[in-house]
């Protein structure tokens, strides 16, 4: 079993163990075969003490404490392009798009970090503290918060909410499909319009994509939606900017 805890749930029982004391959470996932999902957004919200000034010993003391709970990792940044090469490979081999799985052992392999800024192999044997503090020293823009993809989602509503006569969402998945392929560097098929009509015509396949498809097209088309920022995160203070735009 695995279980992902919100931030608040996180920072409740590393510091001030509610609902219960790290100890016996751990008791229980042991003996019920779970583990904590961890993604890189949570465990950079985990160390927003340091984005804020307040040292590396709060921040290492939190997330060493959490390695004492059993752990895996999820690296949701690589769910699109995961999906889509298994609906190419699907469709080409004529059988049914079978689920992804984006979880990893270890932090440093679930970050989306361009520019082959870092290393990763060497986090093998190093603490979880350690990895995010490296990243801290030397790629400290993945704790900041991303204005510039909010001001894009804002305007992104607006210019297609402008649009007097929308596509149907059956034939822009088509569309959308080949931004993608692009955008992640994988080769584009012959048969494009045929794969993302498959594709669309099953929500079991490449649901992640799907999902998020589905629910934008949603909010654009409910117009009392408006977009807030979500930065504010426990106690009020600023997030490290994993959070995007909330609507």
């Amino acid at each position: 079993m695995r279980i992902l805890l919100d931030i608040r749930d996180l920072i409740g029982l590393l510091d001030r163990s509610e609902p219960c004391s790290l100890a016996h959470c751990r008791e229980v996932l042991i003996e019920r075969d779970a583990v904590v999902v961890l993604t890189p957004t949570l465990a950079f919200e985990l160390a927003a003490p340091l984005v804020h000034g307040s040292g590396q010993t709060v921040v290492s003391s939190r997330l060493n404490r959490l390695e004492e709970l059993p752990l895996v990792y999820f690296a949701n940044w690589r769910i699109p392009a995961m999906e889509i090469r298994e609906a190419i490979n699907a469709y080409a081999e004529q059988r049914e798009h079978t689920n992804v799985d984006p979880v990893v052992p270890r932090l440093d392999v679930a970050l989306d970090i361009s520019g082959g800024r870092m290393r990763t192999t060497m986090y093998l044997h190093s603490p979880l503290a350690e990895i995010v503090l490296t990243v801290w020293q030397e790629a400290p823009d993945v704790f900041r918060r991303r204005t510039d993809l909010e001001q894009r989602l804002q305007a992104l509503l607006s210019n297609d909410r402008r649009l007097e006569k929308p596509p149907l969402l059956s034939e822009h998945f088509r569309t959308k499909l080949g931004r993608d392929l692009h955008s992640y560097g994988i080769p584009e098929p012959s048969n494009l319009d045929r794969l993302a009509d498959w594709i669309y015509a099953n929500p079991n396949r490449c649901p992640g994509l799907r999902l998020t498809y589905e629910v934008y097209h949603q909010i654009r088309a409910t117009r009392a939606f408006r977009c807030r920022d979500s930065s504010r995160s426990e106690g009020g203070s600023r997030s490290t900017g994993q959070h995007r735009a909330r609507c």
